[in-house]
């Protein structure tokens, strides 16, 4: 449960901005994703995810805040729902954001599976993870696709 005090609350709803699309949009910091982003000390936290704490009550523990409208900076309490981590990603494949770099960049297939490359990644591009029921429970960055893939070996031995 988060503890926000009530002049933290006006002043988190005082950098959102409501836009034409119905979103309320956060002006603030933002994650490399698009999330907006939010310290309240001494831990940060995604803005939609306040937004909705504040607006509809406590999270319960594997639920996902997830977006109708697919704006990670969006905060309308409206616009947020909760689902689990399979709920996520069938909404991210029903709307096609599940496939964002796989078919349009051939240099982002990787010969190892739960290896990707992220050409929006300046330093270490490559990402290697480790996933259980739509969730990930391991997960690093590296500069090269064997790195990845060693490490990821080796964390999966680990797991077992």
């Amino acid at each position: 449960m988060m503890k926000i005090r009530a002049k933290q609350i006006e002043k988190f709803w005082s950098h959102v901005k409501k836009v034409e699309s119905g979103c309320w949009e956060w002006q603030l910091s933002v994650s490399d994703r698009g999330y907006g982003r939010v310290t309240f000390h001494p831990k940060t936290y995604r803005t939609h995810i306040v937004a909705y704490f504040l607006s509809k009550g406590d999270i319960p523990k594997g639920k996902f805040v997830c977006h109708t409208c697919d704006n990670p900076r969006c905060v309308n309490p409206d616009h947020l729902w909760l689902g689990d981590p399979k709920d996520n990603t069938h909404d991210m494949i029903v709307k096609g954001r599940l496939i964002r770099l796989r078919s349009k960049h051939r240099d982002s297939i990787s010969k190892y599976p739960g290896v990707s490359f992220r050409k929006e990644k300046k330093s270490k591009p490559w990402r290697a993870r480790i996933m259980r029921d739509y969730s990930t429970v391991w997960g690093e960055e590296f500069d090269t696709e064997e790195e990845a893939h060693q490490a990821r070996m080796k964390a999966l031995k680990s797991l077992l």
